[in-house]
């Protein structure tokens, strides 16, 4: 009967430490796998947030637009009269 040699208790050593960082390494990068999905629904979560915040803050320029946009017809109207009692006081 013949009985094969045992390997060297540094090589059996060796491979495990090796086997060992393996698994640990394909453990991590499954965790991360996993978390991913979490992750992007925080993002997509931070995303809509920003949509809902860039729309109030665009409605709230729009709003200031229209209501410089007032001030300015009132004051041209202001300039025309003006200019019109001045056109009127040269003219006498």
């Amino acid at each position: 009967m013949s009985t094969a040699p045992l390997p060297h208790p540094l090589t059996l050593a060796i491979s495990l430490i090796a086997a060992g960082s393996g698994a640990a390494a394909l453990f991590t990068f499954f965790a991360l796998y996993s978390a991913l999905p979490l992750r992007m629904d925080r993002v997509e979560e931070a995303n809509k947030l920003q949509d809902s915040k860039l729309g109030e803050m665009q409605a709230d320029a729009m709003q200031r637009r229209e209501m410089l946009a007032a001030a300015l017809a009132t004051l041209s109207q202001i300039d025309q009269r003006c200019k019109r009692i001045e056109d009127h006081i040269i003219s006498k």
